[in-house]
């Protein structure tokens, strides 16, 4: 049985305190699910601002803790997906938990844009967990000219 004093330093310690009531295999097999890569069934919708202005689109989303190399952005001439993965979060699996709002692991999401882009000139940045991703409008207007058909 743990001392007072284990207990308070398991619960202060993310690694679970290993009793007769946690078996081994258990926390391994735990452990081998945590490390598998993107887990479509599992993956959140990533929340995004769509702004539009004149000359371009911007979209903006809130992604504290990911990593720019966890970051894929697909864009196409008026679509962009945004994929990723958000790691770091310490869990207690002997814990209960009251409220789980944030998302942990892969997440996507692809925005329709009213307008074609230049893909050329997309840029996107990360800077303190907002990610910012700016779309130039293409010209769409153009004369046409008419000609006589005799």
């Amino acid at each position: 049985m743990p001392s007072v004093q284990q207990k308070e330093e398991a619960s202060l310690n993310p690694i679970p305190f290993i009793g007769e009531d946690v078996p081994y295999f258990e926390l391994l097999a735990r452990e081998t699910a945590q490390e598998q890569d993107w887990d479509v069934d599992d993956e959140g919708q990533l929340a995004v601002d769509v702004i539009e202005t004149p000359h371009e689109s911007i979209i903006r989303s809130a992604i504290a803790g990911v990593e720019p190399e966890h970051l894929l952005i697909h864009v196409n001439h008026d679509t962009v997906t945004i994929r990723g993965r958000r790691t770091g979060c310490e869990e207690y699996p002997f814990a209960d938990v009251h409220v789980a709002e944030c998302h942990w692991g892969s997440f996507s999401r692809t925005i329709i844009l009213p307008h074609h882009v230049r893909i050329e000139d997309v840029v996107a940045t990360l800077k303190h967990g907002i990610l910012t991703i700016t779309l130039p409008k293409t010209r769409s207007e153009s004369d046409v000219p008419v000609f006589p058909l005799s």
